[in-house]
């Protein structure tokens, strides 16, 4: 009778590690933000999807201008996004110096705002890397992968 309680708790056992909260298939993405050629610290990056069966994903850049994205919907927060092709946004928000309970945008509108923004992303599998060099001059980006 032992041996068969023990297949039954390993039964169970292996059918419950499978029913976990799975999410979905991301690929990590990371990179570097630089405005006039110093890195942006302490600004959103966004990636939103150009197709419907994309996943919005987000990052803070650090002092150094790099950052990592996270995805913002779905069953899993994760390190990422689906792959796909994305508009990216970016966008660095101060104090508004004459009223401290607003903000106020620190970074060039044009790519603060999807239907402005030049900057695309085409995530593969695997592991991504999107350099964007932002202009405050208006001559457009340069992006690398």
């Amino acid at each position: 009778m032992r041996p068969l309680w023990t297949a039954a708790i390993w039964c169970l056992l292996v059918t419950l590690a499978g029913c976990g909260p799975r999410g979905p298939d991301v690929q990590m993405v990371e990179g570097t933000i630089t405005l006039d050629g110093s890195p942006l610290g302490a600004a959103y990056v966004d990636f939103i999807p150009l197709s419907s069966d994309g996943l919005s994903a987000v990052g803070l850049t650090r002092e150094d201008g790099g950052y990592v994205l996270n995805a913002t919907e779905g069953k899993k927060y994760g390190q990422g996004t689906l792959q796909g092709e994305y508009a990216v946004m970016v966008r660095k928000m101060i104090p508004d110096p004459s009223d401290s309970e607003k903000s106020v945008l620190a970074s060039p509108e044009q790519y603060a705002v999807q239907e402005s923004s030049p900057l695309r992303a085409t995530v593969v599998k695997g592991r991504n890397r999107f350099d964007f060099a932002l202009s405050s001059k208006g001559s457009g980006p340069k992006a690398a992968k």
